[in-house]
């Protein structure tokens, strides 16, 4: 990705706030013997079913917005291509409300939870432990923002030379960093999956969710990484197993051993070519 390429979209940071509702153990409630090598937590209220729906949704947008980015080289900041913006954006809108809803009902629900707890647990229940009802649904803020990553316009005169040459060298490494970081998020997912497949290949015991997940893989690679990702070998290795899956399928992969033993040789040489990729990192050893 050069860098007028990171300009055909922008950068989005997503921030959720959470409150876990449970705290550590008094050692005086754990045996002797294992006190000091013992970490132990306990939950502070008994029904968590709001709790969990609220984490629910903030992990689904995390999810969200990991299926439509590419990640850069800043903590939790992501780049999404300029079709993406509005999708991302309407979902964030929608997930927000819905987070809003759930911390809305537990607030109305914390004096009832807490007298539950109490009941039930009065040896470890402390008021002091549970937020103020009045400040709780500030504690799952659901909050995102795009914006542009760029220099100062060298005209402008804000830098100096000097500070100005020095700014555009970090931002250059930025841009090739995240390239890096795209191939090898994406190098090891499409491995993860056609390893998987030339094992089933090899074994003649194909799944049908295996291949799904390969041709799952392809469409997303044409709907998202595509027109971002400059690493040829990687575009050819891609290329090749695009014409290779149109060649078949799962059902003519479980019956035909021929075309099912020719499939598993090619994926296992992609993955070899894939290994090869310049500054490609494999995050395991590969059992191939």
């Amino acid at each position: 990705m050069d860098q007028e390429k990171l300009r055909e979209g922008v950068l989005c940071q997503l921030n959720v706030g959470k409150w876990t509702a449970n705290k550590r153990l008094p050692k005086n409630h754990l045996d002797e013997s294992v006190q000091e090598i013992t970490r132990a937590v306990y939950d502070l209220v008994d029904d968590r079913t709001l709790l969990r729906e609220i984490h629910s949704i903030q992990r689904s947008a995390k999810h969200f917005l990991w299926l439509n980015s590419l990640k850069v080289p800043i903590d939790n900041v992501f780049w999404i291509p300029r079709d993406k913006i509005i999708a991302v954006d309407e979902k964030f809108t929608e997930l927000q409300r819905e987070c809003r809803k759930r911390a809305l009902k537990l607030k109305r629900s914390l004096k009832k939870l807490k007298s539950d707890f109490k009941k039930k647990y009065p040896d470890l229940y402390d008021e002091k432990f549970y937020p103020d009802p009045s400040t709780i649904e500030s504690r799952f803020y659901f909050r995102w923002r795009f914006f542009d990553l760029i220099l100062p316009d060298k005209k402008s005169g804000l830098l100096s030379p000097k500070a100005y040459k020095r700014e555009q060298k970090k931002f250059q490494g930025m841009v090739k960093e995240m390239e890096s970081m795209a191939v090898n998020l994406i190098g090891n997912q499409l491995m993860e999956r056609i390893e998987k497949l030339a094992k089933q290949c090899d074994g003649g015991t194909i799944n049908a969710g295996t291949v799904n997940s390969v041709e799952n893989f392809i469409a997303k690679w044409d709907d998202l990484w595509k027109e971002h990702v400059d690493q040829k070998q990687m575009q050819t290795v891609i290329g090749q197993l695009r014409r290779q899956m149109k060649k078949t399928s799962a059902d003519t992969l479980k019956d035909n051993e021929t075309v099912r033993e020719a499939l598993g040789k090619r994926l296992n040489k992609m993955m070899g070519k894939i290994e090869n990729i310049p500054d490609f990192k494999l995050k395991r050893k590969m059992d191939v």
